[in-house]
């Protein structure tokens, strides 16, 4: 049988639906003002900071990707797989 919401645990749901909005709207407006800048930019002829900001952008992608732990996600995988085969 289910056990009823406590209050709480309901006002920590609530709390947790609205941060996620906040995020999803931080979010999107972060990308409006990057898609309006590239456009001003773009307008303004400056086409040496757009690929000053795409080589650097291209620069944090290539280390997040570098630092991050494919190997053992890769490995956990495996392993789950071979365990689940047995």
């Amino acid at each position: 049988m289910l056990k009823p919401l406590s209050k709480e645990r309901v006002g920590s749901m609530r709390h947790q639906e609205k941060m996620k909005i906040k995020r999803r709207r931080r979010r999107t407006l972060f990308w409006l003002f990057a898609a309006l800048a590239v456009c001003a930019l773009l307008l303004e002829e400056q086409v040496a900071v757009l690929y000053v900001l795409s080589t650097l952008a291209m620069s944090g992608l290539m280390l997040v990707v570098a630092f991050s732990n494919l190997g053992a996600r890769n490995a956990e995988m495996q392993t789950a797989a071979i365990q689940r085969s047995r």
